[in-house]
């Protein structure tokens, strides 16, 4: 069974330096010269920022982020990561959904997020959980890629 757990800082690095060897995230043209792990822990130094492990089996295969939105009642469902041999395994969009009774739990109505558009694990999970596309930012990432922002309103 998964879990959400709060996680340290120290322990999201831990996990944040895995992923940078990886290479797998596609950074905004803003944050060409930060690593994820200088990105990641920015939002790390706000009052509001909640970050959890995700935990199979006793063991922390991932991580997801939260921090606040410009408006109250939205929380933003920030950088989250799944260790690689636990891909393809459905976990991600259990996570999400983790994430999502979370969020209701604390009384939002709506969660906002972003990927790259050829992030198509993220975006298929997205969909499948009733995201609907607010924008499209063409050519704002590194490597050419458009910024795709969603919208969840909870139920």
């Amino acid at each position: 069974m998964l879990t959400l757990e709060k996680i340290t800082n120290e322990e999201i690095k831990e996990i944040l330096d895995i992923a940078e060897e990886e290479k797998i995230f596609v950074k905004g043209k803003d944050d060409a010269n930060m690593s994820i792990t200088d990105i990641v822990m920015h939002f790390g130094n706000g009052k509001d920022f909640h970050p959890f492990k995700v935990i199979l089996d006793n063991k922390a295969i991932g991580f997801i982020t939260s921090f606040p939105y410009k408006e109250k009642d939205i929380l933003s469902l920030g950088v989250m990561y799944t260790l690689k041999e636990y891909r393809g395994k459905g976990l991600g969009k259990e996570m999400v959904n983790l994430f999502l009774d979370y969020a209701k739990s604390l009384g939002f109505k709506k969660i906002f997020t972003k990927t790259w558009s050829k992030n198509k694990s993220s975006n298929g999970i997205f969909k499948s959980l009733g995201f609907v596309e607010t924008s499209r930012k063409l050519n704002d990432r590194i490597d050419g890629d458009d910024t795709v922002e969603y919208i969840k309103i909870l139920s």
